[in-house]
């Protein structure tokens, strides 16, 4: 399993009723694949990690980070200046919570790459929507297992024909993505 994966060969081989070893190197690199797909659709790591995101300040006192949940905030700096964290209900310095950074008594101000950020985001364990999303892709993906990868269509005028796209080419199922459509980010810094 590759750091990060969202869920576990032994899991995976559940799910599917796997028994035997002779596919693993197969689901592991499934795993790792959908793992990313699942990431590069929602737009954020899902794991616990250290981020750092330099953007354009908008002249606003909160913005939107690229990834949550936000665990924790080791700096804000603004043209160059360091905001100290907020000490109490009251008072100058930055806040944050799942989603955003708020300022009191400073700003984001306008500029061009002005604004530096480091904290942390993400989740400590796998949530289950995440896992179940992993499962359902690697079963989608391996429903095409044994297919032609040079062909992309079956035949037989007037009686049957199917249709698919290789494993290769494939994105996520609708059905995953629909699963997913809270967890999707809909904003940018």
């Amino acid at each position: 399993m590759a750091a990060g994966d969202l869920t576990d060969l032994a899991t995976v081989k559940a799910w599917l009723g796997v028994t035997d070893t002779s596919q693993d190197a197969i689901l592991e690199r499934l795993i790792t694949t959908a793992t990313e797909a699942i990431q590069e659709y929602i737009l954020y790591p899902v794991l616990t990690g250290s981020r750092s995101e330099t953007f354009n300040g908008k002249g606003k006192d909160m913005t939107p980070l690229s990834n949550w949940p936000i665990t924790a905030v080791s700096s804000v700096t603004v043209n160059d200046t360091a905001i100290p964290a907020r000490a109490g209900a009251t008072g100058a310095g930055y806040t944050f919570d799942s989603k955003f950074l708020y300022l009191q008594g400073y700003s984001f101000t306008k500029g061009q790459r002005n604004v530096v950020v480091n904290y942390t985001s993400g989740y400590d364990t796998v949530p289950p929507i995440f896992v179940q999303a992993c499962l359902a892709t690697i079963q989608d993906w391996l429903g095409d297992q044994g297919k032609d990868g040079a062909v992309t269509s079956y035949s037989v005028p007037g009686v049957y024909s199917e249709s698919y796209t290789p494993i290769a080419d494939r994105a996520l199922p609708e059905g995953v993505k629909q699963m997913l459509k809270k967890h999707v980010r809909d904003f940018a810094p």
